[in-house]
């Protein structure tokens, strides 16, 4: 990944969920998280506190523009921690070295799901927890719901990034 692309990628997934993604709204259901996609592609080898500044960041420039300040970022920075761990449990291991980046387009459609499927649940149960303070049966279905919106939209956010800039090289 091109270190110096980071930053306008970073504006514009911010930009892009302000401005487009937080107006999909499904009913009562939270918007797609679509600004994760950038939190969970960038580099595995990257320091932990920059992970948690960039998510930290990332979290507060979304916060400030759609409420309630300081759930996003507070969820994007458990996220980071989150990320790193899951990273190491799924990551494939058949004569992988342990030092080797995980280049997510060489990995399959299922690795994917399998890598952001739980990481989006956890992000948006956190997230819901703290916005309504409690955690029961109706913020559950509605943290299932939300995370599933999400995981279709980085999902297919990822498929075609991956795949442009596959035909690119």
């Amino acid at each position: 990944m091109n270190l110096l692309a980071l930053p306008l990628q970073f504006a514009l997934f911010v930009l892009a969920q302000i401005f487009i993604f937080q107006h999909l709204t499904w009913g009562d259901f939270p918007p797609p998280q679509a600004f994760l996609t950038f939190l969970l592609v960038l580099p595995h080898g990257l320091r932990p506190w920059l992970l948690y500044l960039t998510g930290f960041g990332m979290g507060l420039l979304v916060d400030v523009a759609v409420q309630p300040l300081g759930a996003h970022a507070a969820a994007c920075v458990a996220l980071m921690g989150l990320r790193g761990i899951w990273i190491e449990i799924i990551r494939p291991r058949a004569g992988a070295n342990d030092d080797e980046q995980i280049n997510l387009a060489q990995q399959s459609p299922r690795w994917l799901l399998v890598y952001l499927a739980p990481l989006l649940l956890i992000y948006t149960l956190f997230y819901l927890g703290l916005v309504n303070l409690a955690f029961n049966g109706r913020i559950l279905f509605k943290g299932l719901v939300g995370a599933t919106y999400s995981l279709v939209v980085c999902f297919l956010l990822l498929l075609v990034f991956i795949r442009s800039r596959t035909e690119r090289r």
